[in-house]
């Protein structure tokens, strides 16, 4: 097996972190929005406009922050 060096460690654990925020990065939103998505659509009986509604912001809100992500990892 071939002997990585500190420099290739500490790349591999960079990856990781970054491959963990963007899970949190999307999952959260989506999980938290999706879930009082469904609480309107239960009060509201307007299913399953709440859940997509909440779907969409998620998806705005991940995709900025992953916008913004990436344009800080490239400078």
């Amino acid at each position: 097996m071939k002997n990585i060096t500190r420099k290739q460690q500490y790349n591999i654990i960079w990856a990781l972190k970054i491959y963990a925020e963007l899970g949190f990065i999307i999952a959260v939103p989506a999980s938290a929005l999706a879930f009082l998505g469904s609480l309107a659509d239960k009060k509201y009986h307007i299913s399953p406009w709440g859940v997509i509604f909440g779907l969409v912001i998620a998806l705005i809100i991940s995709s900025t922050v992953v916008w913004k992500m990436i344009k800080k990892l490239e400078k």
